[in-house]
């Protein structure tokens, strides 16, 4: 599945060289967030971002065409986060790795990014009013699924012809989904995070004993 416009978005991404000019594209993109803090996806537009950013909208449009490109940029940039910070992790994942403390430290590291800066949360959930967006999570979850799935078979704690794939797709999918669910809560569910964290590990250890016939 392509995720089309927003895809031609990111390769056209503003990369300006000046620091005047990059200066300029981070208070336009400050500005994004928090307006989309404010008023959620649909209240961002042109106009408002320049006025709050502080610069005339033709300015704005030298780096950005529409407000489709400063959301698709902000909201890429917060999945690069994720998935570099997952990446990491899943390099410390081997044999003698205590899988429940892994997972509790990724859940919790994840539920954080959502909360710094504030605007974190409004762009997961701009997901169910931007289509385009949701095929770009759900391409970066593809991603760490892959990931996932070749780390979980370096713990050697499986058969080897567990069907990893579908382990770890369905750990992403619960995790994201999870966490969507308890921060469109107000307050946040911390509740839930916490269920989260054991339903995984039960899940692991079961799926894990499953494949070795124990």
């Amino acid at each position: 599945m392509s995720s089309g416009k927003a895809e031609d978005v990111l390769r056209h991404r503003p990369a300006p060289q000046q620091a005047r000019a990059r200066a300029t594209v981070a208070k336009i993109q400050e500005a994004a967030k928090e307006i989309l803090v404010e008023h959620g996806p649909h209240g961002l537009n042109t106009n408002l971002i320049a006025e709050r950013a502080g610069v005339n909208v033709a300015t704005l449009y030298n780096y950005y065409p529409d407000k489709f490109a400063v959301l698709v940029h902000l909201f890429s940039d917060f999945e690069d986060e994720r998935a570099s910070y997952v990446s990491e992790q899943l390099e410390k994942l081997g044999p003698d790795s205590n899988l429940a403390d892994w997972t509790s430290t990724i859940i919790d590291r994840l539920a954080s990014m959502r909360t710094e800066g504030g605007y974190q949360i409004a762009l997961r959930r701009a997901l169910v009013s931007v289509p385009e967006l949701a095929i770009l999570d759900q391409e970066s979850s593809d991603s760490i699924s892959r990931g996932l799935e070749k780390a979980l078979r370096g713990t050697d704690k499986w058969a080897a012809d567990a069907d990893l794939a579908h382990v770890a797709g369905l750990v992403v999918e619960v995790i994201t989904n999870t966490l969507d669910s308890a921060f469109a809560e107000s307050p946040t569910d911390f509740g839930k995070i916490a269920e989260l964290k054991v339903m995984i590990d039960s899940y692991l250890a079961h799926s894990s004993s499953q494949s070795l016939g124990s």
